[in-house]
């Protein structure tokens, strides 16, 4: 006898709606497209039968649109003196609303208290929706009610008070009844709780069922499930603001030193808050405690500096410490080249490093000139690098390699000697054959060269190679 509307999936005794006893997915079922039909009506709002009609020239008879001037026509073509009426009808379905709210704890809304007192506005969307609210608090009395819509509500509301470890507070749902033919009252809840000690508690809204619908008949429904439960409520309440410690970072020390990798970080901060800590784009959570502290452990750059940055939703706080690793970058290996790195003119510089380093190549022409080249340590270690433009002569190779701003000695070095194809010297015998180059290592140019790397910290270590063709 409760004027309560609501949706149906037919689950009540005697339930005659059979052809689509689930309305809620009837009406969110998007599978059949968006469109429109018409048919023409005469005046007096009856069906119009003809086979023809007929229009002004401008009229798109394909496409006839709602302000189209429609007239019957007979067997001939020829216009009658009746205007048709054209109506549209138009086809759709409609989705659920959006969820605003999360479902667990994990992902709740954080309540705000102003004066002692906070509000949310929100909506049970489906029958296994449930919006779940945060709110940390002092000591005190705490009070929270639900109320539902005035007219037509669908909801008959229930709120649940449960603490950081899931324990049932206080908890109370709505009893409908009936005050006219066309209102009802008693679908809200309300709650209070008089002896909160300090720390985060959640606030779970539902939509929930009343009565025994299986008992349903002809003149009393006997209730109804939480099926068609669903709509919107205004959440209010009253609590004890907490006292607000702004977060900080009490280790590591700002300016410190560590050894590359994990870092052990502790704070401060308000009592049940979630601080959130950053590192580059990882980001950890972690809960104060009641003794107002909180302890994680992130990891760092191996090399280079390292930013530690943590914030406190409540009070929008935020706390940073930069740390640097006393880790050493090693100088990247670079390959003794090999006689197929060299084709076309160029030749090919290869090595190892640490993943993700920019190594810098530094090249010595035979003709003293010193250029760069960069590239990137692939996932595999591997990086390579081509040397181009070549002229005749010997080019001494070095790298270094940089990662997080820290850059390495430079490497070992490596030499390539390129020698024209056909290029030989006279050896003073007449075989009709000449002979291949000086094998010779020139020391003046390979010293020159080595100074020249020395001086950019490259390695003592000269190897020559030597690339040459039979003439």
């Amino acid at each position: 006898g409760v004027p309560v509307s609501t949706w149906t999936n037919a689950d009540y005794n005697g339930a005659t709606n059979t052809e689509t006893p689930d309305d809620l997915t009837v009406i969110t079922d998007r599978s059949e497209a968006a469109g429109a039909f018409l048919w023409l009506e005469h005046a007096d709002g009856t069906f119009y039968e003809g086979e023809y009609v007929c229009a002004a020239e401008d009229v798109d008879l394909s496409n006839i649109q709602p302000d189209d001037e429609i007239f019957a026509a007979d067997a001939s073509g020829a216009c009658l003196d009746e205007q048709l009426v054209v109506v549209y009808h138009y086809t759709d379905r409609a989705d659920s609303a959006a969820d605003q709210v999360g479902n667990n704890t994990d992902s709740a809304a954080a309540l705000s208290l102003a004066d002692d007192v906070f509000a949310a506005d929100g909506v049970i969307i489906e029958r296994d929706d449930v919006d779940v609210y945060e709110l940390n608090v002092a000591d005190g009395e705490f009070t929270a009610k639900l109320d539902v819509a005035e007219v037509g509500a669908n909801l008959n509301a229930s709120i649940l008070l449960t603490d950081a470890d899931g324990n049932v507070i206080a908890e109370d749902e709505g009893n409908p009844t009936r005050d006219s033919a066309a209102a009802a009252s008693g679908l809200g809840a309300e709650i209070t709780a008089t002896d909160l000690t300090a720390g985060v508690y959640y606030l779970t809204v539902d939509g929930v069922g009343f009565g025994d619908p299986s008992q349903a008949t002809a003149t009393d429904a006997g209730g109804f499930s939480d099926y068609g439960s669903l709509g919107h409520y205004a959440l209010t309440g009253t609590a004890v603001e907490p006292e607000i410690v702004p977060v900080a970072i009490t280790a590591p020390a700002d300016g410190s030193e560590f050894d590359g990798g994990d870092i052990d970080v502790t704070g401060t901060g308000t009592i049940g808050e979630v601080v959130e800590v950053t590192v580059g784009d990882e980001t950890v959570s972690v809960t104060v405690g009641e003794d107002g502290t909180w302890a994680t452990t992130v990891a760092g750059n191996q090399y280079g500096d390292t930013t530690i940055t943590a914030t406190q939703a409540i009070d929008d706080s935020e706390a940073s410490v930069t740390v640097t690793s006393t880790a050493v970058v090693e100088a990247p290996v670079v390959n003794d080249p090999k006689d197929s790195d060299v084709a076309d003119g160029e030749f090919v510089v290869t090595g190892t490093g640490v993943p993700g380093a920019t190594v810098t190549v530094t090249v010595l022409t035979p003709a003293g000139e010193t250029y760069t080249l960069e590239t990137t340590v692939g996932a595999d270690g591997t990086w390579s690098v081509t040397v181009q433009k070549l002229e005749e002569g010997e080019y001494v190779v070095s790298a270094k390699q940089s990662v997080n701003g820290v850059t390495s000695e430079g490497s070992d070095v490596e030499t390539v000697v390129i020698t024209d194809e056909g290029t030989g010297e006279d050896d003073g015998e007449d075989d009709g054959e000449d002979t291949l180059p000086d094998t010779g290592f020139d020391l003046g140019f390979a010293g020159f060269g080595l100074m020249a790397l020395l001086l950019l910290g490259g390695g003592a270590l000269v190897l020559n190679r030597r690339f040459t063709t039979e003439s």
